[in-house]
This record gives structure tokens, sequence and C-alpha cells, in this order.
């Protein structure tokens, strides 16, 4: 599969994860922002891969793929 298929992939994942905490963020605080916070997730892990073509295995922002992402595409991309 391609880069781009991969990433296409990846979008419409967390589209359906963004509809999925939209339905419920009325009713349930936490299992929708899970559902954001895994939709934001696959964002940045589509960013990754559309970037530099590497697909990392898990999308915890808050480990090395966060890390990757705020060190390489974040700061890369502001401008001051």
């Amino acid at each position: 599969m391609g880069n781009l298929e991969t990433v296409q992939e990846y979008l419409i994942s967390a589209n359906e994860w963004l509809s999925a905490a939209k339905r419920v963020q009325d009713k349930e605080y936490n299992p929708a922002a899970f559902n954001a916070l895994h939709a934001i997730e696959l964002l940045a892990k589509a960013a990754i891969k559309l970037k530099t073509g590497e697909t990392y295995q898990t999308h915890r922002i808050g480990g090395a793929f966060g890390k990757y992402f705020r060190e390489n595409l974040v700061r890369n991309s502001v401008k001051s």
C-alpha cells in the first residue's frame, strides 16, 4: 500500500473516532475525550506518514511518536 493510501486510511479512521466523540460528548465526557484524543493521534500519524513516509506502529502522543512529531514536524513548520 502506498503512502497516500495509508494516509487516507488514517484520515478516515480519525474522522470516525471524531464522529464517535461528537455523538457522546453531551452524555459521556470521558469516552468522548478519549475518542477525540484518538482522532488527534491518528491525524498526527497521518501527518508524519505524509511528510516523512515513515509508519509508526503506535501513535501515543506522550511517547516517542509524540516526541518525534513535536521535534521534527511542529518545529519545522512553525514560523516565527
